[in-house]
């Protein structure tokens, strides 16, 4: 009797591991493997970094090393959000802000002295503490269908190691490159993002 009721213990939780299983693919969205990305990313960061003649953040704000690589890589809504959390995982503040608009960070950081020290406090709180393991792309929204200023909103799942997952809504808008070409970056102030975590 203690063997059968054990056995149908062990079935019953497998079953429910199962039922977790499918139900968290269903709806942590389309994953965008961002752990291999940012190691990916960090390699080709060492790289730059080394050949680059850019030695103090001052520099790097004046001539962003990472816009080139951002335009290249960003062809849809969602490429942008992928770009901003992979570089956020692999904790590249530059790469990361290279996501938002300049109106965005002036919303997010008035204070650009401090801008640098403040963006590592809420990468902390967006990866909570380096536990950012994934993201899911849930939905795109057009909000501005304007084919020279489109607007489109991202939900995103926010996919933690140990910890609750969180869904925040991101704005991203496209914008002509200096290539003749279009790219997308974010105009949610990262102030807004933060406080769809919080």
């Amino acid at each position: 009797m203690k063997k059968r009721l054990l056995l149908i213990m062990i079935g019953a939780l497998l079953f429910c591991s199962l039922l977790f299983l499918i139900w968290d693919k269903f709806t942590s969205g389309n994953r965008q493997n961002i752990g291999n990305k940012a190691a990916e990313y960090e390699i080709e960061l060492k790289r730059v970094s080394e050949n680059s003649q850019l030695k103090d953040d001052k520099q790097i704000t004046e001539r962003n090393p990472y816009e080139h690589k951002h335009e290249e890589e960003v062809i849809y809504p969602e490429d942008d959000i992928t770009y901003m959390f992979t570089a956020a995982k692999a904790n590249d503040v530059e790469g990361f802000y290279d996501s938002f608009t300049a109106e965005a960070l002036i919303v997010a950081f008035p204070e650009v002295k401090e801008m640098r020290v403040q963006m590592e406090e809420y990468l902390d709180i967006l990866t909570q503490s380096g536990n950012l393991k994934d993201i899911g792309i849930l939905s795109k929204k057009v909000t501005n269908p304007d084919p020279k200023s489109m607007e489109v909103v991202v939900s995103v799942a926010l996919l933690y190691d140990g910890l609750n997952r969180k869904e925040v809504e991101i704005k991203v808008q496209s914008f002509a490159d200096e290539h003749g070409g279009r790219s997308w970056k974010t105009v949610t102030p990262m102030t807004e993002i933060i406080s769809q975590i919080q």
